[in-house]
């Protein structure tokens, strides 16, 4: 582990504000008024770089614990906070960049009033992870390009008519594993170019997602053959997730797969890649009413979630936008195979504990207005019919579903929901549709019931 940098003391260097000299050999810290300078014993010897990057070289520290050392120590005293932001370190904060946060970390050339090599890499620490890997990432990928662009030249090629190829690859590569063990960075601009063991592989995917967007490339199958693997790798993540581990990290790693989950079903060629997503429908859907659960609660509470320095006012209702979003696009989408992802969407089939139901009412109570028309859309879709057979798979969990929501008063939440927002009737009139069709395909099936019942007597 790193040590608690706070405690190193800096070194006095015999120089006071008005010029005249003081004992050297004195190891207090700097007195008001006296000058600390570049002479400090720790950043002379380059005592305190050596210990973060060798750190970073054993694996040992995580990039959570490298920052917060890092300002610790840069934010003691005013001596160290002058030292660290001296162009006499910048070396030794680009070094660093370069270590924690990959050579993309640096600002570009072509950058307009690219930060300096401290605020840089102090910036890059407090950014939200997933906007820095795509900032990072960013970076990287116009390397990528303007070296394809240079092998062309030099083979007396050029990608002028290939605008969308030379993206394409460029990329491509941000996800490309080298092949030989030898290869360094440098050599190959692919996921060790501006990725470390210390990013967390669910936000480099939504990172991706992110720049396949920029570039135009969402409908690449490697960007989401990429995000359908993280979304399985995920759920096995959050299975093995135990009492020990921290409630935060649960729900992040929700909220993560929240984000994944919506990007890929508003995919547009998606049949192929959600396909073998269908076995892990349930499991899915059960994170996710999970953090759901966790948040309302959290909100109602007025009670931490997210506990992490860069929690700010609004994340946990931002949180829980995404996990109704990811609901609602699983629950509106069927393939031509007849697959109904809206059966796994319901939050429960047990009848007699409406318990299941408490969050998703309590949306429709409290929350924004997005938020309850996204609620509203969950509702709908769940509810929708999809088949005419009334004896279909999803129908006794869609029954038991709807009478839950009638006990509940769901009814009256669902107008109340939107009466003083006309813009969303639309989404009230269409929910209250399909419970009104629902109810209509029950008394048919119990017509139906009541006759064979009749005929047999």
């Amino acid at each position: 582990m790193l040590p608690n940098f706070s405690s190193l003391r800096v070194a006095r260097t015999g120089m006071t504000a008005d010029g005249s000299v003081d004992d050297a050999s004195d190891e207090a810290g700097p007195a008001p008024g006296e000058v600390a300078t570049l002479h400090d014993q720790y950043l002379e010897t380059s005592d305190f770089f050596v210990a973060v990057l060798q750190q970073i070289d054993d694996g040992s520290d995580s990039l959570k614990r490298v920052c917060e050392a890092v300002k610790s120590w840069c934010a003691t005293d005013k001596g160290r906070w002058d030292t660290c932001n001296d162009e006499d370190t910048d070396k030794e904060w680009v070094k660093l960049t370069e270590k924690v946060f990959t050579k993309h970390g640096l600002p570009q050339d072509v950058e307009e009033n690219p930060p300096l090599p401290y605020p840089n890499f102090v910036s890059l620490c407090n950014m939200d992870p997933v906007k820095r890997l795509v900032r990072i990432g960013r970076r990287c990928y116009w390397a990528n390009q303007q070296r394809l662009v240079l092998e062309a030249e030099k083979e007396g090629d050029s990608w002028t008519e290939q605008e969308s190829e030379l993206k394409f690859q460029a990329l491509k590569a941000l996800i490309a594993e080298p092949e030989a063990s030898n290869e360094t960075s440098d050599d190959f601009p692919g996921l060790a170019a501006w990725t470390t063991e210390r990013d967390d592989q669910a936000d480099v995917a939504l990172a991706l997602t992110v720049l396949a967007k920029e570039f135009g490339q969402d409908a690449a199958e490697f960007v989401q053959e990429n995000c359908r693997q993280c979304i399985i790798q995920q759920i096995a993540r959050l299975e093995n997730a135990n009492s020990t581990t921290p409630r935060s990290q649960v729900a992040r790693m929700r909220m993560q797969l929240a984000r994944l989950t919506s990007w890929i079903f508003t995919q547009i060629t998606l049949s192929d890649l959600v396909d073998p997503l269908y076995q892990y429908g349930g499991a899915l859907c059960r994170e996710l009413y999970g953090l759901v659960d966790v948040l309302s609660y959290a909100l109602e509470n007025v009670a931490d979630v997210i506990d992490y320095d860069d929690n700010r006012e609004g994340d946990e209702t931002r949180w829980a936008e995404w996990a109704w979003t990811a609901l609602r696009d699983v629950a509106k989408y069927g393939d031509a195979a007849g697959d109904d992802w809206s059966k796994y969407a319901i939050p429960s089939g047990d009848t007699q504990d409406l318990a299941y139901l408490r969050s998703m009412l309590w949306f429709l109570r409290h929350k924004n207005q997005p938020i309850k028309l996204l609620v509203l859309e969950v509702i709908h879709n769940v509810l929708r019919i999809t088949s005419t057979d009334p004896l279909a798979p999803e129908m006794p969990r869609k029954v038991r579903f709807l009478r839950s929501l009638i006990d509940a008063n769901g009814i009256t939440l669902i107008v109340l929901a939107t009466i003083w927002h006309p813009e969303g009737h639309s989404w009230s009139v269409v929910a209250l549709e399909a419970i009104a069709k629902q109810l209509a395909q029950l008394d048919k099936q119990q017509q139906r019931e009541l006759s064979r019942l009749r005929r047999g007597n």
